[in-house]
């Protein structure tokens, strides 16, 4: 018998918790009539509650006072388990604190790329005609992609001396950036970034352009080596597809050139050699490739080393460190100098970031709080969880003998059926035949309706068996009830319909049970420890911390989703 299947240690009542779900307010002053709870200081506000309507509305059926009812409920107990974490001081951890300081420079970085970035851009008609004209082409392009104007520089002056363009893309090209000789292929209109795309649309074939700079992402040197018609739909069947490309390009396109006045504004530059310096440190010679995995202690005198500036700070080897072991960044390939480089000049441009965000008081943003509070909380609880639930939720044997007891009419073992059988010739009449199966009382009454040139067998089987097809077939037998039909099948001469008539099965004792049931009953038993485990933490909760909820105020709240009266005459 299967049970409900968890993905993670969170009980299904605990995930309904989940801060992408819930927003809450840990503490804080409102309005009053706006406060739909309070769990000991903190509010559960109107606010609060259509936030998290508006996420979690489908995972609460049912009518909707019901379903208010419940989501409230769940979001007063999400907050006596915060507030319990709080109890335990869970929120004075190091590991949580640096955690929260990382969740607030992730929301205010998200924030300012999006102010940065600006508004989604409008479209025209005109441009999207002219887009769906250019891609009617497509263009065979091969690519160089330098890290650095000198090498860019470099990488031209070896084509002009007459070195082939697929050996000088071999040269240059960081592994896994590009195909190691540049040759992309056939590109369509749209598919790289600016200003390359257009080069690519307009450079002459035969013709090696470059280099290019492309919004501080790099240098390029391109070749164009054919170009041909390309098949695609109408402009009205793909109107919409492009407009959005184009609304992306455009994006994109604004977000660079943001990008690079941030850039030019806080002044970032490496200091000489810091590439040199943070490869040194992380990757000296002779080091193994586990080793340059965990990023080296340091001394003071060594994090106090200086890789970059920015108007409002430093870039030092210490913050190298940190960002090195940070899982939500890619490590640069310490064994390219360039990519490094980038690398810190990338980390220093993200402090220079904060800086802009706080400048412009996004910490203040009510949504920011909102988000940072919510993630913070969702930390505070798998700690709680994991500290007061799971090592109390452990399942006796007794427990899992009990939850047999209580289901072992479905744990039975097949050891026989009998079936009527016809292999039909084709896949077309065993379809007919599976659509008068409906109506019929056995197989033979409906071959007798679809093809009546077909002959029936019965076959009786013990199980389990190796003999083909039914080796493949026998654990749908076990799902399956006298009568039902199960086709049609594949099998050497044809195509096979079955109809179960008869099952031979009997009930497995607790000791005889397959392993994998085994597990599934242990399964099942931990989540129901699990779930008892909680119910008994929040209920001590409510004990200690007063609660009170405004169930009049609740039921003047709209749900979401839920259909207004329709009156008619």
């Amino acid at each position: 018998m299967n049970g409900p299947r968890k993905d993670s240690v969170v009980t299904s009542t605990a995930r309904r918790f989940a801060p992408a779900l819930l927003a809450l307010l840990l503490a804080g002053c409102s309005d009053d009539s706006n406060v739909l709870a309070r769990v000991g200081r903190a509010t559960i506000t109107r606010d609060d509650f259509m936030v998290a309507a508006r996420g979690a509305a489908l995972s609460y059926p049912g009518p909707p006072d019901t379903a208010k009812v419940q989501l409230l409920e769940d979001m007063v107990r999400r907050e006596l388990m915060v507030q319990g974490a709080i109890g335990a001081g869970l929120h004075r951890d190091s590991l949580f604190m640096d955690l929260h300081s990382q969740l607030e420079n992730q929301a205010l970085r998200d924030r300012l790329l999006r102010e940065v970035g600006g508004p989604r851009p409008p479209v025209s008609d005109a441009e999207v005609a002219e887009f769906h004209r250019w891609r009617a082409e497509e263009t065979r392009v091969g690519l160089i992609y330098l890290y650095t104007e000198p090498l860019a520089k470099a990488a031209r002056a070896e084509l002009e001396a007459g070195i082939p363009f697929e050996a000088v893309a071999r040269r240059y090209n960081p592994a896994g950036v590009l195909p190691p000789d540049g040759e992309l292929g056939y590109m369509v209109p749209g598919a790289l970034i600016e200003p390359i795309d257009g080069l690519v649309r307009t450079t002459p074939v035969g013709r090696t352009v470059g280099p290019v700079e492309a919004a501080g992402q790099g240098w390029f040197i391109v070749r164009i080596t054919d170009r041909r018609p390309r098949e695609q739909g109408p402009l009205e069947v793909e109107r919409a597809m492009l407009a959005e490309m184009l609304r992306q390009r455009k994006q994109r396109a604004r977000l660079s050139r943001g990008i690079a006045g941030l850039r030019h504004e806080y002044g970032v530059a490496l200091r000489p050699g810091a590439g040199q310096q943070l490869v040194a440190v992380v990757a000296p010679p002779g080091s193994s490739f586990e080793s340059q995995m965990r990023p080296p202690q340091l001394g003071d005198a060594e994090r106090g080393v200086i890789l970059a500036d920015y108007r409002g700070g430093v870039y030092t080897l210490g913050d190298a460190m940190v960002d090195y072991d940070r899982p939500d960044q890619p490590r640069p390939n310490l064994q390219v100098l360039p990519s490094v480089e980038n690398w810190i000049e990338g980390m220093t441009l993200e402090r220079a970031g904060k800086l802009e965000a706080r400048r412009r008081q996004f910490q203040d943003d009510p949504e920011i709080r909102r988000q940072v509070r919510e993630r913070s909380n969702n930390v505070l609880l798998d700690a709680f969880y994991n500290a007061r639930v799971l090592p109390m939720a452990t399942p006796t044997e007794a427990d899992v003998r009990a939850l047999y007891d209580a289901h072992a009419s479905s744990y039975v073992r097949l050891d026989g059926v009998r079936l009527l059988t016809v292999v039909l010739p084709d896949s077309v009449a065993a379809a007919q035949l599976m659509a008068h199966a409906g109506h019929a009382g056995t197989l033979r009454e409906a071959a007798a309706m679809a093809a009546p040139e077909a002959r029936v067998h019965e076959e009786r089987l013990r199980l389990p068996t190796d003999r083909p097809p039914w080796d493949q077939l026998q654990p749908a037998f076990v799902g399956m009830i006298p009568g039902e039909y199960s086709g049609p099948h594949r099998v050497d001469h044809g195509w096979l319909v079955v109809q179960l008539r008869e099952k031979e099965q009997h009930a497995m004792r607790f000791e005889d049970l397959p392993p994998n049931a085994r597990q599934q009953l242990e399964s099942r038993a931990s989540e129901a420890a699990r779930e008892a485990r909680l119910a008994a933490l929040t209920d001590s909760l409510r004990r200690a911390i007063p609660v009170q909820v405004f169930s009049e105020r609740l039921r003047r709240i709209p749900w979401p989703g839920a259909a207004p009266l329709v009156h008619g005459g």
